[in-house]
């Protein structure tokens, strides 16, 4: 096999605003040349533009070029992925007490394979993904994160010649936040391993069912050809998630200092929505074909809390 490479190049501008804030607007890309990729060269066809490598035995043909053997699975370096991006960058360096970080990136990411989590290398054809969507693309990130100094207590703008032992109920406070939003996960439908036909508005505009059932048609897709559905064309619901974390220095003298720090991942406990039901067997209305029943793992609210002594 060919050696995997990757190129990766950005072109970036950076304009100061104030004395302590920064604007920054780039183009991020990467091309990936020879991935590793998986298919059965013992399996059928399904088209010809899809086909991953021909027989190599003269006289045989695709879907039984080794008679009797099975799964023939082959490790090849068809693969390859593109990555562009805009990413736009505000930021204010820690001064009087806070600093913060807005960031955007707009992006595409495309791909025709995904190694050894391929779906196409043990479907029984001799076929490789089509170039398209990648199912790491999440096309919009926003995010938002910040560190505030509470202005109250010694060493700070109010209060700096307070008792130490009022400094040790109002002074030293300091907030952290992130808020985040993305796009959703990118999907698709498949029937027999293979992209069924789009015949009509995939989505319901709903929570649940979040597919609409007409829309998607196994006429071709189960049979010998791929449906019109583009791979990973669909996309699950948005997510959003605000993390605070809270933090208090005591301060006994100059070399000896305990903090105490609470941290509340998805504070608000929005659901973070995963990816729907997508066999087209199922017709429960429950927990079926098209409605969402999970969440992104670990996303539900969580509080930790800690001590630190430093010395």
């Amino acid at each position: 096999n060919k050696v995997s490479n990757v190129q990766q190049f950005n072109v970036q501008f950076q304009q100061q605003l104030t004395n302590n804030t920064a604007l920054s607007v780039g183009y991020i890309g990467t091309r990936s040349r020879n991935l590793i990729v998986y298919y059965n060269l013992n399996g059928g066809t399904l088209s010809p533009n899809t086909v991953a490598s021909p027989c190599p035995i003269s006289g045989r043909t695709l879907g039984n070029c080794y008679p009797g053997v099975g799964s023939v699975i082959v490790r090849d370096d068809q693969g390859r992925s593109n990555y562009d991006s805009m990413q736009i960058q505000l930021e204010r360096r820690f001064s009087k007490g806070w600093q913060y970080i807005v960031a955007y990136t707009l992006s595409k990411t495309e791909d025709n394979g995904e190694g050894a989590f391929d779906k196409a290398g043990n479907t029984g054809l001799n076929y490789i993904e089509p170039f398209a969507t990648s199912r790491l693309d999440y096309p919009h990130v926003f995010s938002f994160q910040t560190v505030y100094d509470l202005p109250y207590g010694r060493g700070r703008t109010y209060g700096s010649d307070i008792p130490r032992a009022l400094d040790y109920i109002i002074g030293g406070w300091s907030l952290n936040s992130i808020f985040r939003a993305q796009s959703g996960n990118p999907f698709d439908v498949r029937f027999n391993n293979r992209l069924v036909n789009l015949i009509g508005d995939p989505y319901t505009g709903q929570r649940t069912p979040y597919l609409n059932r007409a829309a998607f048609s196994t006429t071709g897709a189960a049979a010998t050809a791929i449906g019109s559905l583009e791979r990973n064309s669909l996309r699950s619901p948005a997510t959003y998630q605000w993390n605070l974390g809270i933090s208090k220095n005591f301060n006994f003298n100059d070399t000896t200092r305990l903090q105490f720090r609470t941290e509340a991942f998805n504070i608000l406990n929005n659901i973070q929505w995963g990816n729907p039901n997508t066999d087209l067997n199922n017709a429960s209305t429950f927990d079926g074909f098209g409605t969402i029943r999970g969440t992104a793992p670990f996303s539900n609210r969580q509080i930790q809390f800690g001590l630190r002594l430093e010395f």
